[in-house]
C-alpha cells in the first residue's frame, strides 16, 4: 500500500497494537517501507516513494 507519510502510518499501526514485522521505516530502492501482519496472518507493507 502506498503511504504519503510513512511515520504517520507507523504511528497509526502502533496505536492499534498491530504486529509489526519491520517496525521502523527502512530504506529500499524506491523509498522507505514498513511491514506488518494482519489478524489473519497476511503480511502487508506500506511504501513511501521518494
Amino acid at each position: 500500500m502506498k503511504s504519503d507519510d510513512i511515520h504517520r502510518s507507523l504511528a497509526t499501526l502502533k496505536e492499534h497494537d498491530v504486529e509489526l514485522i519491520i517496525g521502523e521505516p527502512t530504506d529500499c530502492p524506491p523509498g522507505k517501507y514498513i511491514s506488518f501482519r494482519d489478524p489473519f496472518g497476511n503480511v502487508w507493507e506500506y511504501l513511501q516513494f521518494n
